[in-house]
């Protein structure tokens, strides 16, 4: 598929606003490396004088304490869960202690998710099953953890276009990952790692990845492999 069709996003997708909130919620150093946004030049004001004020701006901010309070309150009582079919014995009290298999209970991550949500307007969880090890037996296969799945948090920002039924519903939605690092001590220049995954809702999935210098992005008629 062409890069430029890769790269097409949804006209509900506004980046800058997502952006904005984020900025807003977290301040410190996030928000005044683009205090430039926040804080306008005045028409007739130095260039000199509108960097000096950049420069010494800071932000009071009370929008992430209003989250970290409604996500806080709603889990004051700890939830709790049933599992379908009901008795899943040492698996599922296990799951519960540790979706991601980084420590982080149910409760936790359900918070964690919350305040994105209430940050974002929305956010989702993405179950992830780990690569299928060969296995003779059920015990084989249960010791290689081939059923196990883990939950990962799907920020709002790397849903890039999509499309619903009239339920509102996802037929199908485009994940879009970007990663800048320097592979190698000794390159001049950075590697940027592009991924776009089509996922239905029949549970199909497609996915496209390239890697190129940071200097010399693909042109937008450039096929991307899949």
């Amino acid at each position: 598929m062409k890069y430029k069709d890769l790269t097409r996003t949804h006209h509900d997708f506004k980046p800058d606003v997502l952006r904005q909130y984020r900025d807003l919620v977290e301040g410190g150093e996030r928000f005044l490396s683009r205090v430039h946004l926040y804080l306008p030049k005045h028409d007739v004001e130095m260039a000199d004088t509108y960097r000096k004020r950049c420069a010494n701006a800071h932000y009071l901010g009370y929008c992430g304490r209003i989250v970290n309070y409604f996500a806080s309150w709603l889990f004051t009582r700890p939830p709790t869960y049933q599992s379908d079919p009901v008795n899943r014995g040492d698996w599922w009290n296990g799951w519960l202690r540790d979706v991601d298999d980084d420590g982080t209970t149910l409760e936790q991550s359900a918070h964690n998710l919350l305040s994105d949500a209430l940050i974002d307007r929305c956010a989702y969880w993405k179950v992830v099953f780990p690569e299928n090890l060969p296995a003779d037996t059920l015990k084989d296969w249960e010791a290689n953890g081939n059923g196990r799945a883990v939950l990962q948090p799907l920020r709002v920002c790397h849903l890039t276009n999509w499309r619903c039924d009239e339920l509102g519903n996802w037929l199908w939605v485009v994940e879009h990952d970007k990663r800048t690092e320097l592979e190698e001590f000794d390159r001049a220049d950075e590697t940027v790692t592009e991924t776009w995954t089509l996922w239905k809702r029949d549970g199909q999935h497609r996915r496209w990845s390239i890697a190129y210098n940071k200097t010399k992005p693909p042109q937008l008629n450039q096929e991307i492999p899949e």
